[in-house]
Formats: C-alpha cells, sequence, structure tokens
C-alpha cells in the first residue's frame, strides 16, 4: 500500500512544527538568543497561502473568475472549475488542508446517506464537523480597502431561498488509495454544493445536479474579474473539538495500520481511540483494507476501535491489484490456456498481451519476494521460540537421583 501524501504531509509536517513553536512561545537557541518562526519563513515554505497562528486564520491568495450564474463553489484550484466558482486560486487543497490540522482542527463527515438503525430508511446528512468562518478581502481600482463575508457574493438561485452561509464545514477530502488527494486532483476546495472531495463545504443539503443548483453569484457585491483577493479561514468557537470528525485506518496486506498517514502499531490503537473519542464524541473511523488482508487483521482493528469508544466505524474493501495468481494446479493450467489465446488472437485485442503478461510476471516476482521475506521471518521466529521452548523444557526436567558419591 502506498503512503505517498506528497504536499499534505510535507506541509502538515511544517505546519504542526510552526503551530507547535507558537503554542510553546519562543524557542531557545543554543547561542541563548530567543526566536519565534515569522510569518515570512512561513510564507517561503506556503505558496500562495499564509498561515497565522497567533491569530488562528489561515489566507488564501486568489482572483475573480466569475461574477454571474449558477454555482458550485466558491473557491476551486486554477482553472479546474472556473466556469463554476467565484474565485480560484494555485494554492493546493492538500496544503490548505494541513494549514487547518496546524490550527487543531480535524477533518469532519461529508455529506452522506445513512441509516439511523437497522430496517430504517437512509436520510441525508449534511456535512458535520469543524465550523470556520469564511471572510473575503479585496482592494479597488483606487486602492480602497474591502472586507465582506462570502455569504454576501452568495443569493439564492430563482425562487428558492437556501439557508445563508455564514458558516463552513471542514469536510478535509481525503487521501485515495493510491496516495494523491483527491481535492488536488478535482480542484474543489470550498463548495457552495455538497462535494465529498471539497475541502469546505457548506453546512446544509445543497445538490450538485445542474438543474436544481441552490446558489447563484451576486453579481452586484463582486468585484471585477481580475481582481485578487485573500480568502480568510478562521475557526469558530469549539471548532477543535467537534463531536463529529473522521479519521482514516489503511490495513495493507501483511496487517500493518497506517492511521492518518502515520504507522500506528496494533497495541496502541486503543489507546489512540479513547483520546480521540474524548476530543470527539462522535468521532468517525474509516477502516481501508487492502485486498489481500486477513480477516483477523479487520476483526482486531475493529475490537480495538470499539474498546476505545469508536461506534462509527466504516469497513472499506479495496478491490483487488493486479492479476489474481492461480493457487492450484488445475488455476494455473486454466490460466496458460487463457493466456495462450490472449497470445493467439492479439491482433483482435484492444490491448497488447505482451504488455500486461509482462505486468504479471512482475506481480509474481513481487509476490515471491514478499513470500521470501515471510519465510525467512517465520523461520527466525521458530528457531527463537525452539530456543526458549528447550530452555523452558530443560528447567522443569526432575533432577536425577542423588548418588551419595558413589
Amino acid at each position: 500500500m502506498k503512503h505517498q501524501f506528497g504536499a499534505l504531509l510535507t506541509a502538515t509536517v511544517v505546519l504542526a512544527a510552526a503551530s507547535q513553536s507558537a503554542a510553546q512561545g519562543p524557542t531557545t537557541h543554543p547561542s541563548g538568543a530567543t526566536k519565534r518562526p515569522s510569518d515570512k519563513a512561513l510564507d517561503g515554505r506556503l505558496k500562495h497561502i499564509k498561515l497565522d497562528v497567533p491569530g488562528r486564520v489561515v489566507v488564501i491568495a486568489a482572483e475573480v473568475c466569475r461574477r454571474t450564474g449558477p454555482l458550485e463553489f466558491l473557491l476551486c484550484k486554477g482553472a479546474t472549475k472556473s466556469h463554476e466558482s467565484i474565485l480560484k486560486t494555485h494554492a493546493l487543497p492538500s496544503t490548505v488542508h494541513a494549514a487547518l490540522l496546524s490550527l487543531g482542527l480535524t477533518a469532519g463527515k461529508p455529506a452522506r446517506w445513512t441509516a439511523t438503525g437497522e430496517g430504517d430508511q437512509a436520510r441525508f446528512m449534511p456535512p458535520q464537523g469543524a465550523a470556520v468562518s469564511v471572510t473575503v478581502r479585496w482592494r479597488d481600482a483606487d486602492g480602497k480597502a474591502h472586507q465582506a463575508n462570502a455569504a454576501d457574493w452568495l443569493v439564492g438561485s430563482g425562487t428558492r431561498q437556501p439557508p445563508r452561509a455564514d458558516r463552513w464545514i471542514f469536510v478535509g477530502s481525503q487521501i485515495l488509495p493510491d496516495g494523491r488527494y483527491w481535492a488536488d486532483i478535482e480542484g474543489e476546495l470550498i463548495s457552495v454544493a455538497n462535494f465529498a472531495s471539497s475541502v469546505i463545504d457548506v453546512p446544509f443539503e445543497s445538490t450538485d445536479k445542474n438543474a436544481l443548483l441552490e446558489f447563484v453569484a451576486n453579481e452586484q457585491r463582486i468585484p471585477p474579474v481580475g481582481t485578487g483577493v485573500e480568502v480568510v479561514i478562521a475557526p469558530l468557537p469549539g471548532a477543535a473539538k467537534a463531536p463529529d470528525a473522521r479519521a482514516l485506518l489503511e490495513v495493507d496486506c501483511f496487517g500493518r495500520y497506517v492511521l492518518d498517514g502515520q504507522p500506528m502499531p496494533p497495541e496502541r490503537l486503543s489507546d489512540w481511540a479513547r483520546r480521540y473519542i474524548a476530543r470527539h464524541a462522535k468521532g468517525q473511523v474509516v477502516v481501508r483494507v487492502d485486498a489481500r488482508a486477513l480477516a483477523f487483521d479487520v476483526a482486531q482493528a475493529r475490537q480495538a476501535l470499539a474498546d476505545g469508544g469508536v461506534r462509527d466505524i466504516e469497513v472499506v474493501h479495496l478491490p483487488p491489484a493486479g492479476s489474481v495468481l492461480p493457487r492450484t494446479t488445475q488455476q494455473a493450467r486454466r490460466s496458460l490456456d487463457w493466456w495462450a489465446r490472449r497470445f493467439a488472437m492479439a491482433d483482435e485485442l484492444i490491448s497488447d498481451p505482451g504488455q500486461d503478461a509482462r505486468a504479471a510476471l512482475e506481480q509474481i516476482r513481487l509476490q515471491l519476494r514478499r513470500l521470501e521475506a515471510m519465510g525467512e521471518l517465520w523461520a527466525d521466529y521458530a528457531s527463537q521460540l525452539q530456543a526458549q521452548l528447550r530452555a523452558y523444557e530443560a528447567s522443569t526436567q526432575p533432577a536425577g537421583p542423588e548418588t551419595n558419591g558413589q
């Protein structure tokens, strides 16, 4: 299982260190001098984003790209969704996510359909989790500064009057199985229609169906296209301990656990769960399982999470990666016959069977290396267990008869 979180993990490490330094006060260096990380130092690491830890805000550099028409987004990345968004930015959504983590927030739950109990009909649940405010700042052609609540740039579509977006939810998008951050691919940063891939969403039901979009741009309040705008995101009171939150636990083919990108020993999972629930009473854990993991690995994870108080556990089984290798002589024979037919009719196939066969051979070589490593592990384990058994047997053998010196 890959864990190439790229910009998200890099930015999280940088921002978390900055956040911790700010919380602990000035740092004492060997020279005796004290130094607090400056905004300029952070700006050097974060393109198009400014993190103000003492002020507890994240500021994103953006520009107006649309002033009219129905909307799905307030802010998107680049040109990905600029035809459906008021603002666009060059900032990576994963870096915005990391900046919000550095302020002590935890990603929440996206909009979803869920059943309240066995036999109940599924009902729609809007996004839930850490609440934030979104403010926009800009200067007009004369250099005069302006500031507005982002909700002022939105109006209801037609006769529909959706709730006013005075608060937003840090949904947090998610890391895909291949290690990429979903919002970095889709470009969905702040949405006004419910998208699970967005970093930030409105806290109420808002359809993403084009014919039924809830919001349109409020042209009278929005500055001209091309105007530079700062998008200011600030946690609302209680956001850091919002009851609803979401964490990702990955289980790989060897039964190893990775929790939100960090290795997690199985024996520590229950303790982590207790701390998590103490902070987020309705916290959810999504358990994403490699297709080759054992049922035991999943059951162990579920039990540890339940022991720690987590009640909202969603298990997602990933589809098998690559070919399903034969496990019996008969399966191997059938598979080789199948390959022979593919090679014979190669001219009629869309894909090259030679390329597919080379991929299967590479998968076999990888599996053989894994089996060899596992064989060495078990051999060493057996050797040490055998030594312990011999020592135990020697210590429990009855003493021989006394000879009385004869």
